[in-house]
């Protein structure tokens, strides 16, 4: 099931299909050996350097000219910005701007995908007989796979607070607290006060940053990050731009539409680092 969602995935609805990265051959192939099994010994993503075997079962991915370059001591610097082939935003309750914090139990409705890489999850909400009705519309090139949750009971988290900018979270878990799917669009990968591993359990995530050059910008010198991720017993390094899965039996897509932070800020109305993020877990099967 999983190499059929990975070509779901990786085929975006206007910009074409994208090709895995791997370091492998000529860096287009997946992470199977010629055996069939998953690759054990070499690390296959945009990031740096794996630190252990099981680090290995990731697939990157972005815009196919965007390839990370292997170092001369075997590591993986940092990737070429990917361009416009590339892309996610998601908004709730078709809303980007309004102050939120909801908190409730729900079912996935439905799972609707649309024209122009648009995914609604439409959600029923509450207790008792009263139903609220929410939507979580995500848009990306490639759009996420989130079929196999129809029918779900679920636990809806969404905080927004608008300051200058906006900070969204949001956060779908199962019945049994399994984590399902999560959006971040903020100045902090978690909600403030909260620890990313206890907001992404069972998710082990982590920023990183001296990993790309700096640049300038008009607000200052700013840096591309990458994210650091931990699932099932492999781990994988994703930078800003890109996407992939972190995974063995289970994985997880991770996409980092954007992970920057500003080493020197001269202005006062923006935030020192930003973060768009999207997680989903894709079951065994």
């Amino acid at each position: 099931m999983r190499r059929g969602l990975v070509t779901i995935a990786l085929c975006g609805l206007l910009a074409g299909c994208y090709s895995s990265t791997v370091l492998e051959g000529d860096g287009r192939s997946d992470t199977r050996d010629d055996a069939g099994g998953d690759v054990g010994d070499v690390p296959v993503d945009h990031g740096i350097e794996a630190d252990s075997p099981a680090e290995a079962d990731v697939e990157a991915g972005a815009d196919a000219d965007a390839d990370a370059d292997v170092g001369p001591d075997g590591t993986i610097e940092c990737p070429p910005p990917p361009g416009d082939g590339t892309w996610m935003m998601w908004e709730i309750d078709g809303s980007t701007r309004l102050d939120a914090d909801i908190d409730t139990p729900c079912v996935i409705a439905s799972v609707r995908s649309e024209s122009m890489g648009h995914v609604l999850v439409d959600l029923e909400c509450g207790t008792g007989g009263i139903i609220e009705r929410h939507v979580i519309d995500i848009y990306s090139n490639p759009p996420p796979y989130l079929d196999f949750w129809t029918g779900t009971e679920v636990n809806f988290r969404h905080i927004s607070d608008v300051v200058w900018w906006v900070n969204r979270w949001f956060m779908v878990r199962d019945r049994y607290g399994n984590l399902l799917f999560a959006g971040t669009d903020a100045d902090s990968v978690a909600p403030w006060g909260t620890a990313p591993n206890d907001w992404y359990a069972p998710l082990q995530v982590e920023v990183l940053g001296g990993v790309c050059a700096p640049a300038d910008e008009t607000c200052g010198r700013h840096e591309r990050q990458a994210l650091q991720v931990t699932y099932g017993g492999a781990t994988g390094r994703i930078f800003d731009g890109y996407y992939g899965y972190v995974g063995m039996m289970t994985s997880v897509f991770v996409f980092v539409a954007s992970a920057t932070h500003y080493l020197e800020m001269r202005c006062d109305d923006v935030p020192d680092q930003f973060y768009s993020l999207l997680f989903v877990l894709i079951p065994e099967g």
